[in-house]
């Protein structure tokens, strides 16, 4: 945000916050089709036991069973919803506050607000979007789950472990913590 107060011309920083934006929208669209697949497959839950347990490598599920694990799913998809949807008016606000940002010339106090604040809205809808990238990595584990229990203890915990590494440990992460001036 510093350094776009340098620019008369911001143009290239909306168009990748939009960019950034869409990416977050093409998610909540999907998530969208996910919960009508979702929904879709609760109302047809007898004909899609039946089709389950005739598979070798899956546990037997009840009717209870089958729909308490849909519902799980759906929750955590309307969880990853939310979070999209609520990035998408962040980046939407960020794009404002880009437009609106002090001139080259405007004083050092409104400057410094400015590059707080609107940081402050760009990490939120970072924060978010993460979030809801998160809830689709655990939906993965979850749906282990349709073939044995234990399958999703394991799963959850190897999501957990990829998660980690990903957001602490990661070769992309000490790149740029190195393009940004950041001390290891």
């Amino acid at each position: 945000m510093q350094r776009i107060l340098t620019r008369e011309v911001r143009i290239a920083d909306i168009t990748a916050l939009g960019i950034l934006q869409r990416n977050v929208t093409f998610f909540a669209s999907t998530t969208i089709f996910i919960l009508a697949g979702l929904l879709t497959v609760l109302g047809a839950t007898e004909k899609v036991i039946q089709l389950s347990n005739t598979l070798p490598f899956m546990v037997e599920n009840t009717r209870a069973g089958w729909e308490a694990k849909i519902l799980v799913l759906t929750f955590i998809f309307v969880y990853a919803f939310f979070k999209f949807a609520w990035s998408v008016r962040q980046y939407n606000f960020a794009i404002v506050l880009v437009g609106a940002a002090p001139d080259t010339n405007a004083a050092e106090e409104d400057k410094n607000r400015f590059v707080i604040y609107s940081n402050q809205v760009l990490t939120r809808a970072n924060n978010s979007f993460a979030h809801g990238l998160r809830a689709y990595s655990f939906a993965m584990a979850v749906l282990s789950w349709f073939v044995h229990p234990v399958l999703l203890i394991i799963s959850a915990i190897w999501v957990v472990a990829v998660l980690y590494r990903r957001e602490f440990h990661s070769h992309t992460l000490k790149a740029l913590k190195r393009a940004g001036g950041v001390s290891q």
